[in-house]
């Protein structure tokens, strides 16, 4: 499951066809840190602004070692940013492998890479 900030942001990855949830914003609830958990791994692709660091880190450690903090390229503010880019999918894709050290899929828009990183990211843990 991939967790961003902002409304935009998880419009962004429903089109693109990944799994995700917003936020809408920096503080999160008891009970959406609950459902979080159950996923077997949580993405955290929050605003790359001083208010989204700290939020990282502050959810980092409140969910544990199945969370991954995921930095967007150079320059990108958040997942929004990246939607009017041609290759912003790929750019996306690319930022997610690189979080938990894989290497980068060779074909640019490759759609069977993507999907199954898209599987990979939305698979609930087994506890849940």
């Amino acid at each position: 499951m991939i967790a961003v900030e902002g409304v935009f942001d998880l419009l962004t990855l429903r089109n693109w066809g990944f799994p995700a949830v917003a936020l809408v914003g920096t503080d999160s609830r008891p009970d959406v840190l609950d459902q979080l958990r159950t996923f077997r791994c949580v993405y955290l692709v929050l605003d790359q602004d001083m208010a989204g660091r700290n939020a990282t880190v502050k959810l980092v450690e409140a969910l544990g070692p199945n969370t991954v903090a995921v930095e967007l390229p150079e320059g990108v503010k958040d997942v929004a940013e990246l939607a009017p880019c041609p290759d912003g999918q790929d750019l996306l894709a690319a930022a997610l492998l690189e979080s938990v050290g894989a290497s980068k899929p060779q074909a640019p828009s490759d759609p069977t890479a993507n999907r199954t990183l898209i599987d990979a990211v939305g698979a609930p843990s087994a506890a849940a």
